[in-house]
Order: structure tokens, then C-alpha cells, then sequence
């Protein structure tokens, strides 16, 4: 991998993590409390981090 595609994938990465993170506070179907978003972002980021590829 090129570091240009390299630095869209992360970039890919982190819209899609933020797409996934706004789209669980302000969904349709639940939205979490305060305390459920941040713990879901700290989630979101511990498995982003410690994911294998």
C-alpha cells in the first residue's frame, strides 16, 4: 500500500466510525443517554484500535 491510499483508508475509517457513532445517538430506533453514547463511543474506539486486520 501507497501512503496515499493509506491515509484514505484511515480517513475512510474514521468517517465510517463517526457515521456509526451519530447514527446510534440519533437513530430512529433508541436513541442512548448521555452516559450510553460516551460508552458506546469508547467502545467503538477500543475496538477500532484493537481490531486485527
Amino acid at each position: 500500500m501507497n501512503v496515499k491510499f493509506n491515509l484514505f483508508f484511515k480517513i475512510a475509517c474514521a468517517s465510517m466510525g463517526a457515521g456509526v457513532i451519530l447514527g446510534a445517538r440519533f437513530g430512529h430506533q433508541g436513541q442512548l443517554s448521555e452516559e450510553g453514547s460516551a460508552l458506546f463511543a469508547k467502545a467503538q474506539v477500543y475496538n477500532m484500535s484493537n481490531s486485527n486486520f
